[in-house]
């Protein structure tokens, strides 16, 4: 038994690679610092509606035989020994699959603003990209939104209308298993059928328009001068009825990538569901407790600073954990330490406590104001660069997570 990897190698049974090699997300914010979490005012997307809707099936034909360029066939059976096919070979299909790898209009983008509407008033503008409509109802917003809803601060429910959707265009794959009879003997076979990368998208009736209607579609108001948007792309379904395989000479005019001395072509119907995916947005300010990224705005002179310290990296790190921030900084021209990224120059105190090495605090570095400098053990001048520069010492480990207090815990803390 052989197995075949992404690479297209054969490796025995029991030998792929880690799961993590192949999949999962790829992060790496080793060179990322990032604040403490604390409240920021942020702007996002919010998602007002999200929602499908499905229009009347299309029904076309598909004939690989007579049109066998535009499709790569790959026919493969299972058993011990060589499998010829004869031109009587018979075929029993156990199951058929089909998957819609892409719908659209002719020509992309074909969907016009007048084809669209929100409670019988045309959108404003539409912008299509990416396989994405996107609609524009600034103007439109005032005759849609109700009195009631705007009162409770929620939004409008409407009717949402695309119509006149086509021509339509689709790829598709299908798959077919079952067994094949020939020459007197009867095997496993699957059947694998996708669009050639360099071959047009298949075509569906001109006369077969499409429609969609979404009868709740949640409208909020405009903020700030902000609309809601809505956006929309193409969907839908496809599937095989009564389909039947049967073999070609396969001496053709031309290379249709699997090509045998005997071929074998797919005849079937097709059943093609088209739908739309919407969903209405609109940029939203919150209070959202983050951690911010440190990230500088151009590169300087701290970028190519290294300290050397050694750190344990985590087999299975985070994508991203706050307070990763250093709260010391150290360079060459700045033989001091810094903890929230003021001038360790700066006079923190009038009198001298218990000055912290750490912090600036508590001695007025650089003066002579009462404060008896030569108490520090780099001097009044230790962050002016005139003086050897200290060891830097270990970050302190981790405080533990505080835990939940007895009664109704609420995250906060008294």
């Amino acid at each position: 038994m052989r197995c075949h990897n992404s690479f297209h190698s054969c490796q025995p049974a029991g030998c792929q690679p880690q799961l993590g090699k192949q999949c999962g997300t790829s992060i790496h914010t080793e060179d990322v610092e990032f604040s403490a979490k604390e409240s920021n005012l942020v702007y996002m997307d919010k998602v007002y509606s999200y929602n499908q809707a499905e229009s009347c099936p299309i029904v076309a034909k598909i004939d690989t035989g007579a049109s066998g360029c535009q499709y790569d066939i790959d026919f493969t059976t299972s058993g011990c020994g060589p499998f010829s096919l004869d031109p009587n070979a018979t075929f029993c299909i156990n199951s058929a699959c089909a998957v819609l790898q892409h719908i659209g209009t002719i020509p992309d983008g074909g969907i016009d603003a007048d084809q669209v509407s929100i409670n019988g008033y045309t959108v404003d503008s539409l912008a299509y990209s990416g396989g994405q409509y996107t609609a524009r109802i600034n103007d439109i917003l005032s005759l849609i939104l109700r009195d009631r809803c705007q009162a409770e601060g929620l939004p409008t429910k409407t009717y949402f209308l695309v119509n006149n959707v086509g021509p339509l265009k689709y790829r598709a794959k299908f798959i077919i298993q079952g067994t094949v009879a020939s020459c007197g003997r009867m095997v496993p076979f699957e059947m694998v059928i996708t669009n050639r990368d360099d071959a047009p998208d298949l075509a569906l009736p001109c006369a077969c328009p499409s429609s969609f209607v979404i009868n709740d579609l949640a409208i909020p108001c405009g903020i700030n001068g902000i609309a809601p948007e809505v956006r929309f792309q193409l969907g839908g379904t496809v599937e095989l009825v009564n389909p039947k395989l049967y073999v070609t000479c396969g001496n053709g005019s031309c290379d249709c990538g699997y090509r045998p001395s005997m071929n074998v072509a797919l005849s079937s119907g097709v059943v093609i569901k088209p739908a739309i995916h919407a969903e209405v947005t609109r940029k939203t300010l919150f209070c959202v407790d983050a951690c911010q990224g440190l990230l500088p705005c151009t590169p300087n002179e701290q970028t190519c600073w290294n300290p050397g310290i050694e750190e344990w990296i985590d087999p299975l790190p985070p994508a991203c954990s706050c307070g990763t921030g250093s709260s010391r900084i150290y360079t060459p021209e700045n033989t001091g330490y810094n903890a929230l990224g003021n001038c360790c120059g700066t006079a923190q105190s009038n009198s001298c406590g218990n000055w912290d090495p750490y912090s600036c605090s508590g001695c007025n570095w650089g003066t002579q104001n009462g404060c008896g400098c030569d108490q520090h053990p780099w001097g009044c001048n230790s962050c002016s660069g005139n003086r050897p520069h200290p060891p830097i010492p270990p970050m302190p480990p981790r405080p533990p997570r505080p835990q939940p207090r007895s009664g109704n815990w609420n995250g906060l803390s008294w």
